[in-house]
């Protein structure tokens, strides 16, 4: 047997699926997500017990416009800025290693968010590796909401494990 390596592609899945373990775990994760954005009011969606879709809207700070583009890009974060900042961190979690993960695992992802300083909102559309396709404005109240479409279709053993649940 011949040993070569694994493409990026392949890399980046199975590290998601180290952060992604099952259905439960991506929606604690965009949990955590809202509750570092200081939101005081979050609302979960599942549709087929999230195997279909996950929304997960909140009504934190939003996602400031320059940072669109790295909101899903992998080892990407406001939170850390050198190693030694992790002694210092208070937080759940890093936005850009969940949404890149994610992003990796899921058919589709799209996020829509509004800071208070703008007066329309964002909706982006992120593509497998978390870079942003597109981006049109929209109506929207200040927070972020994240849409996923079929979770984890990528990483059919962590989907399997999810529907064990049901």
């Amino acid at each position: 047997m011949t040993i070569r390596p694994l493409s990026d592609l392949t890399q980046r899945r199975l590290v998601s699926g180290q952060v992604l373990l099952d259905i439960p775990s991506l929606v604690k994760e965009l949990l955590e997500n809202s509750l570092d954005a200081g939101a005081t009011t979050i609302a979960v969606k599942l549709s087929n017990h999230g195997l279909t879709t996950v929304t997960v809207a909140d009504n934190g700070c939003g996602i400031d416009s320059t940072s669109h583009h790295l909101v899903g890009i992998r080892n990407t974060t406001s939170k850390l800025a050198q190693w030694t900042d992790l002694e210092r961190v208070t937080s759940l979690g890093f936005r850009g290693e969940a949404l890149s993960s994610i992003c990796s695992t899921a058919y589709a992802v799209q996020i829509t968010t509004r800071t208070a300083v703008c007066p329309v909102g964002s909706v982006l559309t992120l593509d497998n590796q978390g870079r942003v396709t597109r981006v049109h404005s929209t109506s929207a109240e200040v927070g972020t909401t994240v849409f996923i479409e079929k979770p984890l279709s990528r990483l059919p053993v962590r989907r399997e494990v999810s529907i064990a649940y049901f």
